[in-house]
């Protein structure tokens, strides 16, 4: 019985040096075919469609949306809304850093607010803060600052309404409304609140991501490689090859031919009718006339 008592016990001594040299999983790494040459991917510059699935793996604002269309926090832990639904404030989260590791205050939101309001994005900007009090004045006026945008301390952002929006959570998910990190923000596409970093730029060519540890979110892929314009020709020859992941947006004159191996071009249709929201900008015709 002692015997078998002292085998035990190594045993035991030896199960936790076995699982410490157990191997670390294989990194991995999604590789993307982009079909365009993307815009300028810094959150305040004009958006599109192409793009903005870019821009969503680096920047986040106050709130998320998860993949029903709910609110879910994001920079901010929590939030706080009025009785008559025209004061919220929000709570961030503690330490909340960047992908480069500076703190993130909230000052750094309010200066995104602004920043896209004042941008070439200022008519999309406009009506996703609509509803905050002197967001209509502030491109004439910007030297007063946005009026309804309060920040009591450091880790507490306080927006003032001044009429209801039933939508503000979902439009505060938007990357228009995501702040940067104050010492990168001038680069391509700076250092956000998103689950990936940039990693590498080779401009017209490359945009290699790396998973920001310190962010509140991680990425499902520890890398993400992303080939830019990437023409058709080359694209069917890397479906062949094995070598991409994942094609979008899918250049001209891609899918004219069938797809090679694997892979195949699938088209559902919505089981329920979908609705769908036309909103037309400000600044351009025919609503500028």
């Amino acid at each position: 019985m002692g015997g078998r008592s002292r085998t035990l016990a190594v045993a035991l001594l030896l199960a936790p040096l076995t699982l410490g040299c157990a191997r670390p999983p294989a990194p991995t790494r999604l590789n993307w075919a982009f079909g365009q040459e993307p815009a300028d991917l810094r959150p305040w510059s004009r958006p599109d469609a192409a793009t903005l699935p870019l821009r969503r793996l680096l920047y986040r604002g106050l709130v998320d949306e998860d993949s029903a269309g709910r609110a879910i926090p994001a920079g901010a832990a929590r939030w706080e809304v009025s009785a008559d639904s025209l004061q919220w404030t929000f709570h961030l989260r503690p330490s909340l850093r960047f992908a480069d590791g500076t703190p993130c205050l909230a000052t750094d939101f309010r200066r995104a607010f602004e920043r896209a309001l004042r941008g070439e994005a200022a008519g999309s900007a406009l009506w996703l803060l609509w509803s905050v009090d002197g967001a209509d004045r502030f491109r004439d006026r910007p030297a007063d600052g946005l009026a309804g945008v309060e920040c009591p301390n450091d880790s507490t952002l306080r927006l003032r309404l001044s009429r209801r929006d039933p939508l503000l959570l979902a439009k505060l998910a938007h990357p228009l409304c995501a702040p940067v990190s104050p010492r990168d923000r001038d680069t391509l596409a700076p250092a956000g609140l998103g689950p990936y970093r940039r990693a590498w730029v080779e401009p017209g060519r490359r945009l290699v991501l790396a998973a920001a540890r310190g962010a509140f979110t991680r990425g499902a892929f520890d890398t993400v490689v992303v080939e830019l314009a990437v023409r058709a020709h080359r694209l069917r020859d890397g479906l062949r090859e094995g070598r991409y992941d994942l094609a979008w947006p899918v250049p001209s004159g891609a899918l004219d031919q069938p797809l090679p191996g694997p892979y195949r071009e699938r088209r559902l249709v919505a089981r329920d009718a979908p609705w769908l929201l036309l909103v037309f900008r400000c600044d351009l015709p025919p609503t500028s006339k």
